[in-house]
């Protein structure tokens, strides 16, 4: 009797026991946030720094050797993975707005693509 208790205890609590498949964790590109400050090397003299803050506005920082640096504030939208990107242009004081397709966003890497262009540009989290 005491061997077919141990039996039913046994079946009991491995029936109990949670199986990993069923919390998996959700994917990374899914929690990842466009929050923060992203830098990508689009050759080996230039860079381009994008800072995503939460309240929509960002900083554009462009730096190509030898002493080329230009900075320009923007306003932003994240959405069904389209960025939208509106700043002044610095040439005639206009509005200007693009738009890019995000291809991924993890929470180290950040690549678009611009609606104009066929390439994609790959930022990494600083």
């Amino acid at each position: 009797m005491s061997f077919m208790m141990f039996i039913v205890a046994s079946v009991c609590v491995s029936s109990c026991k949670s199986d990993p498949e069923e919390t998996t964790p959700p994917k990374q590109e899914e929690t990842a946030s466009i929050i923060g400050k992203w830098r990508w090397n689009y050759s080996d003299k230039g860079y381009i720094i994008l800072t995503f803050n939460a309240n929509g506005t960002g900083i554009h920082y462009e730096f190509e050797a030898p002493e080329t640096e230009k900075a320009r504030n923007f306003k932003y939208e994240y959405k069904d993975k389209t960025l939208r990107y509106t700043y002044i242009s610095t040439t005639n004081q206009k509005q200007v707005t693009e738009y890019y397709d995000v291809i991924s966003l993890t929470a180290t890497t950040l690549q678009i693509k611009d609606f104009a262009d066929e390439g994609i540009s790959t930022f990494t989290r600083q």
